[in-house]
């Protein structure tokens, strides 16, 4: 960008520092003024956007946001930003038309040839209006640009967000101050009252445009103070200790399961933010122990695939215990994702390397083969299907401790003869996953166990032979 110093020998103002950029707009001068200084800080807009942009564009758990902010790249790169640099140069030049133009009106004797100078002046500055107003403009559609970034960047750098709206916002704010000022140079022409009634319009989008900045300034207070005077969990005292090889047994993991779920439930009602809950199972949730561990969690709509021993697997767990990050891809079906979300929770709570994990898909029907990956499927069954209410929910619904299929329960489960049944269900798993997905029982309708524990048909079968509540038919 160049000007002319108040001498006219001209400057780059790429090449100085901020120091002397700032002198220059203090020199008392018309060149840079302010309508180069909306400009500028549209510029400061830009670059504030495409950097969060590029962060964001760096992480693949945003890869779903990705071809929306490459089209505001696109924009900011080659339409907006481009404008603004031009602005930034014509603004001082037209004004500098304009101050010639008044000085030869002011100097002017003869009244004829006054009111010629005057009305040339006008027409200058009616030349000079129209940049403002293109800066306006920009500055408004990069504003909107880094709203959306704000929305669907990285989160970490929603302060950059912030900035470049509020930046983008003041440029406009100073444009539209610069064409209502020069407007009172005017006395009712055409020209200038369609003028006004477009700045005036310009005026109210911006209003909007802040009540949306202050949204978002309100998520980051509110999110502060949250943050600030959430509970937290004491690890130091959830977890049990490790065998002397290093890991954990099942009775352990099973330990800092309930330890877990019974710090949850004495801090239950400041978890809901209410006096009381209808289901135990309300607050056995991994998102909220994730949030009450400081970890963010997301969920994703994918996040990537990766190779093992031949086979191209579906990635849709993730944790980062360094960067405390989890994220859970929404590929995968509701109780599959609550699972995983155990799964990276007996990681965050059980392994206390910074390690990153990547898992497949799991609803606790099927063994990982890693020692880690074990304890932490060991975590997510002990933590979302606890021993006393699981059997809570089966006596409640089959009136029975333990499941024995004869002629009476038969009929009862499924409307057949103990002969049909024994036909239809080989061997014990299919006993147990009738018994997992049953919805009634003895002609009264009830939620499955499955459902109300909120896990997969397979693993509320495999959790019920495991706690001994039905007899064996093998």
């Amino acid at each position: 960008m160049i000007v002319q110093n108040n001498d006219h020998s001209k400057v780059d103002l790429s090449t100085v520092s901020m120091e002397e950029l700032l002198d220059k707009f203090a020199s008392g001068g018309h060149k840079p003024g302010s309508g180069s200084a909306s400009a500028m800080q549209g510029l400061m807009s830009c670059a504030l956007t495409k950097t969060v942009i590029t962060l964001t564009k760096a992480r693949k758990r945003y890869k779903g946001n990705w071809q929306k902010l490459s089209e505001i790249e696109d924009s900011i790169l080659n339409k907006i930003e481009p404008v603004l640099r031009r602005s930034f140069d014509e603004d001082s030049k037209q004004f500098d038309k304009v101050i010639l133009a008044r000085q030869r009106r002011n100097d002017e004797e003869d009244p004829f040839e006054r009111r010629k100078a005057a009305r040339t002046a006008l027409d200058e500055l009616q030349a000079a209006n129209e940049i403002p107003i293109v800066i306006a403009e920009n500055c408004m559609a990069l504003a909107r640009h880094a709203i959306a970034v704000f929305d669907d960047g990285f989160k970490a750098a929603r302060g950059d967000s912030a900035v470049a709206v509020d930046s983008a916002l003041s440029g406009a704010s100073g444009a539209i101050s610069i064409v209502f000022l020069n407007l009172s140079s005017f006395s009712g022409e055409e020209y200038s009252r369609i003028l006004l009634a477009k700045t005036i319009q310009l005026e109210e989008e911006l209003n909007t445009l802040r009540k949306e900045l202050e949204k978002r300034m309100s998520q980051l207070r509110n999110a502060a103070i949250q943050s600030n005077e959430k509970l937290r969990l004491d690890l130091s005292v959830i977890r049990a200790p490790k065998s002397s090889e290093g890991t954990y047994s099942d009775e352990n993991i099973e330990k800092i399961a309930r330890n877990l779920q019974f710090d949850l439930w004495r801090i239950k009602d400041e978890i809901l933010e209410k006096g009381e809950i209808e289901n135990s199972m309300e607050i056995l949730k991994p998102t909220t122990v994730f949030e009450l561990l400081g970890y963010e969690f997301d969920e994703v709509s994918s996040l990537d695939r990766y190779s093992e021993e031949s086979s191209d697997n579906e990635i849709i767990g993730f944790i980062d215990k360094k960067n405390k990050y989890v994220a859970v891809s929404r590929k995968a079906s509701p109780a599959v994702r609550r699972f995983t979300a155990a799964h990276e929770l007996g990681h965050a709570i059980l392994h206390r390397k910074n390690l990153q994990f990547r898992d497949r898909g799991l609803d606790g029907s099927e063994h990982s083969r890693s020692k880690l990956e074990l304890e932490a499927d060991r975590f997510a069954v002990f933590f979302l299907m606890p021993k006393t209410l699981v059997c809570e929910f089966f006596n409640k619904i089959f009136k029975t401790d333990r499941f024995e299929i004869n002629n009476t329960t038969a009929f009862q489960l499924a409307r057949v003869s103990l002969g049909k049944f024994l036909r239809d269900h080989s061997d014990t798993r299919d006993l147990s996953l009738r018994l997992a997905s049953a919805t009634v029982y003895a002609g009264r309708p009830t939620k499955s166990l499955a459902e109300i524990f909120g896990v997969s048909n397979s693993a509320m079968a495999i959790r019920i032979e495991e706690l001994g509540l039905v007899e064996s038919i093998d």
